[in-house]
């Protein structure tokens, strides 16, 4: 049989019920645009980023170590369970020279975890770096970049001094890169110099450090490669080879400490003995001389003995030589007178020769024994000259001595004090959510379109069938008197149907067509827009998913293709003569509200009709209050987490959290060091400073069991704390107190960890060591984990004092300019190890929540252009069907505008009473979102506000009222003898 005829026919109930037909478009575009674009643009987001960590070839894992990485390191690590590659790199935080500015500079990789060139090229000479991109505006390539490295104090030999680690200071910038380890616009992690946060990063050759020591280790395992990154069964591969790692190391950071104790005792040790035997020598020499003076002293008395020893010899040589001159004398006078003078004359010769000889040989003698003694002193001077001169050294020596013994002697014991404090190394094993600033982030913003994917979709498809559903059962109810025309003439059912089954197809595949194609390209762009702000990706990779393609257009095509067709083929099997003939008006019934008789008689005619009308059309009226209530619920929901969002931050770090800065302290400050951070903190920009024990922990939790880093303050006074931290529970908003058995854990914490009041959760520190801490209270706070106790509690908890090691800084001007600048000079104090500025999360969780608005924004668009659409279609429904009813009113003499409201009154009800439904639909979604949307580290505000519920009624009645004069201008323009024509 010739079907021209028919196939003419179906393209006249196209082109005749236009707005028919794009009411059914939009209502299938809507829906796959909602469904497809958010479906799609989770894994799209994710797709980017593992395609740039691809290109990168990200490093799967890192080890980085307190101390460095030494021979004994690598050599264990080369051990690790399929371990692929790895490789070593250093790097140092400085500063841009006269700023405050810090940089992380890295050396160039060579294989893993390189870097994207956005300009210029990687450094090939010494004195070349590259820069993050986003310095782009602050130098050009071609300038010279001067950096400053940290003054270090005495460095220890398992550290290196900073000042050694970078052979030069001054770079040409010839490129700038992005780096596939720092996917986080902001808050890129903690440093030690400038203000305390790390605000850029360099790269640059490797020979330009200067180490005995690799800083970081980048590991590629080889049964992850060609993995989905983001996958479970990689994530749990990697935990598995984190896990080994961190067992093998289990052992390392002992061993390394006991070789440095041991070579450093051996050190100290050895300097002790240089000391005695200086102090021995120093014995020895004045043992030395005070012998020789001895010695000298003896000789001396010896010179002096033996002088007058030959004195007294002479003296009585000479009065023995004198006696025998007397007798000599004597003799010559006796000459003369003597018997034989001839021989007394001889005898008188001979005794004057012996006299005379007897004075050459005391002459002799005397000058012998002086010449002796002469000599014997003239020795002794010499002796006495070089005892001088050695008692001199002696004297310069032991002078040196006593100034330097001191010194050397207190600095090995402050070395042996240090070196019994000495601690082990920490080894922190990263994988990438834990070490990639911005990498956990950006996944959970890309899980969070993931959540709404699965709400906000169905809610718009389920409105759009049962739109559907109402519009094609019209549209085969309209077309009973054709269809029997076609029967009547020979065309089969299949024939007839196939005009409702085409009808539907055609519109809803081009509404599904548009919904897809925008679905893929435009709704991901926005979103991703909306969060590249806060990551360096910055173009979205667009895949095309045939699974959500078909299911799109398999809801699209069955939503109203088997409606109609069902409901032909009911109409279908009555004779050709009935449907031939049209459907008489439903009957009206009696309604209950007339039982009520005090308000049933004060009612007007209109408002009577009005009332038996809505239960004379009770599937029209569901459906309208169905319809509205859905999309009051999206509304109210979208306006709800936008509130929810808005004010936290704000709310947070004005209200809850009051001081501006966490510094932390260094271990064993000295009396000049505490000093100068006390003068610090009496300065007129500080308004109020607390002491605490500030300590991180960290516990895997949440839906990917993630690492949390925990802030555990632990105030000296509690009421001082008061000042510094707001403690009430949100829902009751009872204040807390610090309790002595327990602590007061921030809500999100306790909700990641399913804990309430009473529970016992166990956290661990920065050692690994794990701790039993009783949850005594959950305590108001929407960004970061927090747990704060009192001493004793903490005592009870962790068997250790709480010994302030930081303060808790208020400051008088909290811009952020101010706050960069105090801890800046925080941080430029010797005793300050590091600074935490409180509102540091804050820029992240900004991004996150701009990030949503903007998915808010397009989800709340969606939501109003389907009210539009669902409250246009089922008005213009009820127009149609009662399109004889309004005719005859008309020719009664009713006005135009009472004719409006004639039949408006009822979708004005109907719309009030699905706003109200809403209201329930959406309070309830908007929990559910609250607690499944935020991510980890961040809770959302879950309360509803006024202006939530009064925004989404204002702008559905608003579109009600608007479609209100469309219809009336419709109503206007009725044909009231065509409409009133017989159907016979």
């Amino acid at each position: 049989m010739h079907k021209k005829k028919l196939w003419k026919d179906i393209r006249r109930s196209v082109t005749g019920s236009w707005g028919r037909f794009f009411s059914i478009l939009s209502l299938m575009a809507l829906g796959t645009f909602a469904f497809v674009g958010l479906k799609v643009t989770g894994p799209d987001m994710r797709a980017t980023a593992e395609n740039f960590y691809d290109q990168t070839n990200l490093a799967d894992m890192t080890l980085t170590s307190t101390w460095g990485l030494d021979d004994s390191d690598q050599d264990l690590l080369a051990k690790a369970d399929k371990l692929d590659k790895v490789e070593y790199g250093y790097l140092e935080d400085v500063t841009v020279k006269d700023t405050d500015t810090s940089m992380r500079i890295f050396s160039a990789p060579e294989d893993l975890s390189q870097y994207e060139v956005v300009k210029g090229n990687m450094p090939q000479n010494k004195n070349e770096i590259v820069l993050d991109y986003q310095q782009q505006g602050n130098y050009k390539i071609g300038d010279e970049i001067k950096l400053s490295q940290e003054e270090s104090e005495d460095s220890d030999d398992n550290e290196e001094s900073a000042q050694d680690i970078l052979d030069r200071t001054s770079y040409k910038v010839v490129g700038f890169v992005k780096s596939s380890e720092i996917t986080e616009t902001s808050n890129i992690g903690q440093t030690t110099v400038g203000t305390g946060q790390l605000d850029s990063y360099g790269v640059v050759p490797e020979e330009n450090f200067d180490s005995d020591v690799y800083m970081i280790a980048r590991m590629d395992f080889s049964d992850t490669q060609n993995l989905n990154a983001y996958s479970d069964n990689y994530d749990r591969l990697i935990r598995k080879h984190q896990k080994s790692v961190e067992e093998l190391f289990a052992d390392q950071d002992e061993k390394r400490l006991n070789d440095v104790k041991e070579d450093q005792q051996k050190e100290i040790d050895d300097g002790w003995d240089e000391i005695n035997d200086t102090k021995q020598e120093l014995a020895d020499a004045q043992s030395q001389l005070e012998d020789a003076k001895d010695q000298i002293q003896d000789a001396q008395a010896e010179i002096d003995d033996n002088q007058a020893e030959l004195d007294e010899e002479v003296t009585q040589a000479q009065s023995q030589i004198e006696d025998s001159q007397q007798q000599l004398e004597q003799g010559r006078s006796s000459v003369a007178t003597a018997q034989n003078p001839a021989v007394a004359e001889e005898e008188l010769r001979n005794k004057e020769a012996e006299l005379t000889q007897a004075k050459n040989n005391l002459a002799n003698e005397q000058a012998q024994g002086q010449q002796q003694l002469d000599q014997a002193q003239e020795e002794l001077a010499d002796q006495q000259e070089e005892y001088e001169e050695n008692k001199a050294d002696y004297e310069d020596q032991k002078q040196e001595a006593d100034e330097e013994i001191p010194d050397k002697e207190q600095d090995l014991r402050d070395a042996q004090d240090e070196l019994d404090d000495l601690e082990a190394p920490d080894y922190t094993f990263e994988d990438r959510k834990d070490g990639n600033p911005g990498y956990k982030q950006y996944l959970e913003n890309s899980q969070r379109v993931d959540i709404l994917s699965n709400i906000f979709p169905v809610f718009l498809f389920a409105i759009a069938v049962l739109v559907s559903l109402t519009t094609m059962t019209r549209f085969v109810d309209e077309e009973r008197i054709n269809s029997g025309t076609l029967k009547a003439l020979g065309y089969s059912n299949w024939d007839v149907k196939k005009k409702f089954v085409v009808y539907g197809i055609i519109s809803s595949a081009l509404g599904a067509l548009i919904g897809t194609a925008l679905g893929h390209t435009l709704l991901p762009t926005v979103i991703f827009e909306a969060y590249a702000a806060s990551s360096t990706f910055d173009q979205v990779t667009l895949n095309f998913s045939p699974f959500y393609t078909f299911i799109g257009f398999g809801i699209a095509i069955i939503c109203t293709t088997l409606p109609a067709y069902l409901v032909a083929n009911r109409e279908l099997k009555e004779k050709t003569a009935q449907l031939l003939v049209a459907k008489p008006p439903k009957k009206g019934s009696r309604i209950l509200l007339e039982r009520i008789t005090p308000i049933w008689n004060r009612m007007s005619f209109t408002y009577k009709v009005t009332a038996r009308n809505l239960f004379r059309y009770k599937k029209r009226m569901f459906m309208t209050i169905f319809g509205v209530a859905g999309c009051a619920a999206l509304l109210v929901t979208g306006f709800g987490i936008r509130d929810s969002l808005t004010g936290i931050v704000d709310h947070q770090f004005d209200d809850l959290v009051k001081y501006d800065l966490i510094v932390s302290k260094t271990d064993d400050l000295s009396d000049d060091e505490q000093e100068q951070l006390d003068e610090k903190l009496d300065q007129s920009d500080i308004s109020n400073d607390t002491d605490v024990h500030y300590e991180e922990l960290n516990v895997r939790a949440g839906e990917n069991n993630d690492t949390q880093d925990i802030t555990m303050l632990v105030p000296d006074d509690e009421r001082a704390f008061d000042q510094d931290v707001e403690m009430v529970n949100r829902q009751s908003q009872k204040q807390l107190s610090l309790p002595d058995d327990g602590a007061i854990f921030s809500e999100k914490l306790a909700d990641l960890l399913g804990a309430e009041k009473g529970d016992t959760v166990s956290l661990d520190d920065e050692d690994g060591q794990s701790h039993s801490v009783k949850v005594a209270g959950v305590t108001e706070m929407y960004m970061g984990h927090y747990i704060y106790m009192n001493q004793e509690a903490y005592q009870n908890s962790f068997d250790s004092a709480g010994d302030p090691n930081g303060y808790l800084v208020t400051l008088n001007n909290t811009t952020q300019d101010n706050i960069d600048e105090q801890s800046s000079s925080f941080m430029d104090l010797d005793g300050v190890q590091g600074v935490v500025q409180s509102s540091a999360i804050s820029e992240q969780i900004d991004n996150v929540i701009d990030g949503l608005n903007n998915v808010i924004l397009v989800l709340i668009t969606c939501a109003t252009l389907l009210a539009l659409v669902v409250i246009y279609n089922l008005t213009n429904i009820n127009v149609s069907e009662r399109i004889r009813e309004l005719s005859t009113i008309k020719v009664l003499g009713f006005y135009d505008r009472e004719v409006t409201m004639y039949i408006y009154r009822e979708t004005i009800l109907l719309s009030i009473l699905g706003i109200l439904a809403g209201y329930v639909v959406g309070y309830y979604l908007h929990g559910f979102i609250m607690q499944t949307l935020p991510p980890d580290d961040a809770m959302f505000s879950p309360g509803l506000q006024l202006s939530n519920f009064i925004l989404s009624a204002g702008i559905t009645l608003l579109i009600t009222f608007i479609l209100m004069f469309v219809i009336h201008r419709k109503l206007k323009n009725i044909d009231m003898l065509e409409a009133l024509q017989s159907a016979d």
